[in-house]
């Protein structure tokens, strides 16, 4: 089993991939996602798991959990070194076990009142976090989520406009690369911002690459303009 295991080991791109450890690591890697959860859930999630674990009732449950997150972490870094805010969804399973173990552990507290207590201001606390992410969390605390689903309109009048310029001014045979991949400028948010009309998708290209998935993006190299933005991103 050894050369399984370390054959294995070596394909994992977040261990050896030098960007991983210089953004750092897991340690940022965890940060990332207290951001798109936001403190007070990350924090709910992991009560949920330790009261798991010591209601004997609920032991095994959260043992498999706790096993279900890990080794989707381990088999997603197989492939992918970071997971960005579109790469998130695969941790969804866990977050929605976790969520499930705090509310057991909440409803089944020897205390009824303060088990109604806990569990009205957990379901206060997930309004709050939908509400801000629908309007905006970016100038809110961190105990809340830190991702905007909502662009603000005077952006998506810039990125609509940038839109319309490529397609008024690019012909068939014309590309266009945007550098920055992140949130929440990225060439996606240009290709789909006049959707259904798909034109600008023809002369933008994707503009992103995971190494062993996909090609490698030539279009930098032979696009008739290079875009940024300004910031460049904020990637999360």
């Amino acid at each position: 089993m050894y050369p399984y295991i370390m054959n294995f080991l070596r394909s994992l791109n977040a261990s050896t991939d030098n960007n991983f450890w210089r953004v750092g690591g897991y340690s940022y890697e965890i940060s990332n996602q207290v951001k798109f959860l936001g403190m007070w859930l990350a924090v709910a999630m992991v009560v949920g798991i330790l009261g798991g674990i010591i209601n004997k009732k609920s032991r095994k449950f959260a043992i498999f959990t706790i096993i279900h997150g890990i080794s989707t972490l381990i088999l997603f870094h197989m492939q992918v070194t970071l997971v960005s805010f579109n790469h998130s969804l695969v941790m969804m399973p866990f977050y929605i076990l976790c969520i499930c173990l705090t509310v057991y552990i909440i409803v089944n507290l020897n205390d009824k009142v303060i088990s109604k207590l806990m569990y009205a201001a957990t379901v206060c606390l997930s309004l709050l976090n939908i509400a801000f992410a629908i309007f905006g969390a970016s100038y809110l605390p961190s105990v809340f989520t830190q991702i905007s689903l909502v662009m603000p309109h005077s952006q998506t009048i810039q990125i609509r406009n940038v839109a319309n310029w490529i397609t008024n001014n690019c012909g068939e045979d014309d590309q266009v690369y945007f550098i920055p991949h992140g949130f929440p400028y990225n060439p996606d948010v240009f290709r789909y911002i006049n959707m259904p009309d798909r034109t600008v998708m023809n002369k933008m290209s994707y503009g992103s690459a995971v190494f062993g998935n996909h090609a490698f993006p030539t279009q930098l190299f032979d696009s008739r303009y290079v875009l940024t933005s300004v910031p460049s991103a904020n990637i999360v």
